[in-house]
């Protein structure tokens, strides 16, 4: 049986298919025809996270899940099918409860071109903490603090390669809604959230939002620029009063976003920058954030990287964490047959000197199919004027065991 990570690496090299994220996984290879290939595999994934406080609304301190991602790429010829399901199973919280449609998409390419459609998942970023150009996906808010996991987005498509340079256009039809948790979860705001959602756009979720992208090589510079027009992926919590209260009622705006995406690698050195400026995102009222730093990297019969990025953002602690913060973290990796890494990463506000983030992960194989992961994440001294003073009482420990098959 080959190594996860080969096999997707070989199935993102065949289907050339730019910035989509593949998950690690295990797969049978059955060859149909000579020019017809099926793969299918599947991550079976049991988590169990311990909170250190009593939540704000006395959630349990408990928190076990069950997640099931089968996955199948059919290839024939120059065009691939790649579907990919995400179920996720909580016991103890029902809400949390869903099976979703991950990918659903039909690619074809030549040596100068690709097109999809279907429902895909794109990634689009250089740094470590956070990536200001990926909005093309909504994320998948009930596996937060995980910033990978995102919903399936509907869409169409097109890449035009030229001259060491690419241009893209994505046409979404259909917007996905942000999934608030219940009562019952943890890591969520003390009040409740609305069920019911508010769109600047009078068509709703069947606004017609797009994006573009043009990508350029020099040797050891990439460089991006983008435009998205459409939806905001992150809605405004308005609060409003109702007969049961009060509520927080999510409100999408129409925005436009122009985008600058940098990675200059010299030697172990990688610099790296992205930037937007925001229009729309509240009434007559635009902004505009950057992050970049640096990454760094060793290797001495062991791997280790350490990088460092400054965040920054217009707009006030009530509406953004990274309006002035730092990010830190090293990454250590051991060389061994298991694979085992450990991970430690830290978010500093540089005006609120006491909020902190904290996050340390250790992952090592137990067997070729077999992945362990053992994460700590803390909030420190998270003020009321920050818009995530929820979290104060919801650090965590977490043990995660994810089998291949």
């Amino acid at each position: 049986m080959a190594d996860s990570e080969d096999w997707f690496t070989s199935v993102a090299n065949q289907a050339t298919m730019p910035y989509v994220a593949i998950q690690d996984d295990y797969t049978l290879i059955t060859d149909l025809a000579a020019d017809i290939k099926f793969e299918y595999g599947a991550r079976l994934t049991p988590v169990a996270r311990y909170f250190f406080h009593p939540g704000w609304l006395g959630q349990l301190a408990q928190q076990v899940a069950i997640l099931l991602e089968p996955e199948w790429h059919w290839q024939l010829d120059d065009c691939t099918l790649r579907s990919q399901l995400f179920g996720h199973y909580e016991p103890n919280d029902s809400s949390s409860n869903k099976l979703d449609i991950r990918e659903l998409l039909w690619t074809c390419f030549d040596d100068e071109q690709v097109w999809s459609v279907g429902i895909g998942k794109v990634f689009r970023g250089v740094n470590e903490s956070q990536n200001l150009l990926d909005i093309v996906n909504q994320r998948d808010n009930l596996m937060w603090p995980s910033k990978d996991e995102k919903l399936g987005q509907p869409m169409f498509h097109y890449t035009h390669f030229a001259n060491n340079s690419s241009f893209e256009i994505y046409l979404l039809p259909y917007f996905r809604p942000l999934t608030f948790m219940d009562g019952k979860s943890r890591l969520r705001p003390s009040i409740d959230i609305s069920l019911i959602n508010q769109f600047a756009s009078s068509h709703g979720q069947r606004n017609l939002d797009w994006a573009g992208y043009w990508t350029r090589n020099w040797d050891n510079l990439e460089l991006s620029l983008g435009y998205f027009n459409g939806t905001r992926r992150m809605p405004i919590l308005e609060p409003v009063v109702t007969t049961s209260g009060l509520l927080l009622q999510p409100y999408y705006p129409q925005i436009r976003q122009w985008g600058l995406m940098a990675q200059f690698i010299e030697r172990g050195w990688i610099w790296k920058l992205e930037g937007i400026y925001q229009q729309g995102w509240r009434e007559n009222s635009d902004y505009w954030a950057f992050t970049g730093g640096f990454e760094y990297g060793w290797s001495y019969g062991f791997n280790l990287d350490y990088f460092l990025e400054y965040q920054y953002d217009q707009r006030s602690a009530l509406d953004t964490v990274s309006q002035n913060d730092l990010f830190m973290g090293i990454r250590f990796n051991f060389n061994d047959i298991y694979n085992t890494e450990l991970i430690w990463t830290v978010l500093q506000d540089l005006e609120l000197k006491s909020q902190q983030r904290m996050s340390v992960k250790l992952s090592s194989k137990l067997y070729d199919a077999t992945k362990a992961t053992l994460g700590l994440h803390t909030f420190r001294g998270t003020d009321k004027q920050s818009i995530d003073y929820f979290l104060a009482r919801d650090d965590f420990a977490e043990f995660k065991l994810e089998h291949y098959f």
